[in-house]
């Protein structure tokens, strides 16, 4: 009785992951879909272009934050205000000087003023995306994404459609999510002070000495009992008070308790402790998406949108075994590598036949929905770069766990400098081909890298 009870609640937290993992995507594919066959490629190419800018500077922006402030509000569960208060200072600095940069760059014929305004809306709500995972809000995210863009496309089909007015439909969305995260974690905005935190034996606070992030993690395998687990104790006394940053005008007279730097809100240190996983994000970046840059320097806008629908459905494909891991990444943490090796070996026969079927639903939707004709190598292609996934991913946050992120980040930059440099080759004269090629060695050197025994060694 006691087993099905564990089984039911951790097939909830499985479709929960899925449901708000794949909201986004859902949302996108039916914005791609309606603006595509609405309107035209080229709208939709040319609001990539503004896409790409915007996801280079949140990559800067966010500091590879995102699983590092998962992993400290699993930690840390009665300061994660002062967590999350660290995380908005820092990456409001580099907000605004990255869109300073931004607006002084030549960028050709892309809005830099409506750009600006994008990147401010977009980092105001993803202050807040790791802790609605660690909260497992998935359902009132999904519902809220749902809604949005819904009313959105809603807006789209009554209007004659421009790049401009697309931009500003995602802006507006992009502010309304803002205002619904911050209400949603309304308990956690409350400005922490350093009396809130408890002071350890050397009088130092919590907030302000944080513990290498990469050196806790090896330390952590074994125990069983989930940190941060209770609501109660994530919430504590701010609970049931909208004590929001942006509902309390009361703030404005504690100003005296904005000092920079607080003690209580150490932003260098979440800066310092978060810096290995900006790496990661940078070099992730470079072997997931540098093929994707690359067509869109050397190729039009309808090419570019085209590729950009396939490659963003092969990232879904990879979104999927990544969400049904999300719920448990924390008993992952603590697995020996004998369990993570069986549980990869699942994966990797789950991916053989998923990937099949989602090459399937891949070419049935672009073919139907989007009436683009593929040829029979950019299906293997497809099929490949799914499949080839499934064979490594879980090594990484083995990697995390055993202490061998430094080996992460030296595989990532070595997908990157593949998917880079073969793209550099190969892109102008293949197109779309060339880049899914790139994409695929980038792929392999990772499988090989992360299954290299002598830099993974786990015993």
């Amino acid at each position: 009785m006691h087993l099905n009870k564990k089984i039911k609640r951790r097939f909830k937290l499985i479709i929960g992951s899925l449901f708000a993992q794949f909201a986004v995507p859902l949302s996108n594919i039916g914005v791609s879909i309606l603006v595509v066959r609405w309107f035209s490629e080229e709208l939709w190419g040319r609001y990539v272009a503004h896409l790409l800018v915007l996801g280079l500077c949140l990559t800067i922006i966010n500091w590879g934050s995102k699983d590092f402030l998962l992993k400290r509000f699993s930690k840390h569960p009665k300061n994660i205000s002062e967590v999350l208060w660290a995380a908005i200072l820092g990456k409001t600095v580099l907000a605004i000087l990255t869109c300073l940069c931004l607006y002084f760059l030549p960028l050709g014929t892309l809005n830099k003023p409506l750009l600006v305004c994008w990147v401010g809306a977009r980092v105001g709500w993803q202050f807040f995306e790791s802790l609605n995972t660690y909260r497992r809000l998935f359902v009132p995210v999904a519902i809220a994404e749902g809604v949005f863009v819904a009313g959105m496309m809603t807006g789209m089909v009554f209007l004659e459609m421009t790049i401009d007015l697309l931009l500003l439909f995602f802006i507006l969305t992009d502010i309304l999510k803002i205002f619904f995260y911050a209400w949603l974690n309304r308990a956690y905005l409350k400005w922490p002070t350093s009396s809130s935190l408890r002071l350890d034996q050397k009088g130092k606070s919590e907030g302000g000495s944080w513990k290498s992030e990469v050196g806790s993690w090896k330390s952590e395998r074994g125990r069983g009992k989930l940190e941060g687990g209770s609501e109660k104790s994530e919430v504590g006394s701010g609970k049931g008070r909208a004590s929001g940053v942006f509902f309390r005008l009361g703030l404005l007279t504690n100003l005296r308790q904005l000092a920079w730097p607080t003690k209580a809100v150490n932003v260098a240190a979440f800066f310092k402790e978060s810096f290995p996983f900006f790496l990661l994000t940078i070099a992730s970046l470079a072997a997931s998406r540098a093929d994707l840059y690359l067509l869109g320097i050397w190729k039009d806008n309808a090419t570019l949108a085209q590729y950009q629908i396939l490659v963003s459905f092969i990232q879904y494909a990879h979104l999927l075994a990544t969400a049904m891991m999300i719920p448990f990444l924390k008993n992952i943490f603590r697995l020996e590598f004998k369990s993570i090796a069986q549980l990869e070996r699942q994966f990797m026969a789950l991916g053989a036949v998923l990937a099949i079927f989602l090459t399937g639903g891949i070419l049935f939707i672009t073919y139907f929905l989007y009436q683009f004709e593929l040829s029979k190598m950019v299906i293997l292609l497809i099929y490949l770069n799914i499949l080839i996934f499934y064979s490594y991913f879980l090594r990484i946050p083995a990697g995390f766990s055993f202490d061998k992120m430094w080996q992460v980040i030296l595989i990532m930059c070595a997908m990157g400098a593949i998917n880079l440099s073969l793209g550099c080759l190969i892109i102008p004269s293949l197109g779309m081909l060339g880049g899914l090629l790139s994409s695929l060695g980038a792929s392999v050197i990772g499988c090989a890298g992360f299954r290299h025994k002598k830099l993974f060694n786990f015993q």
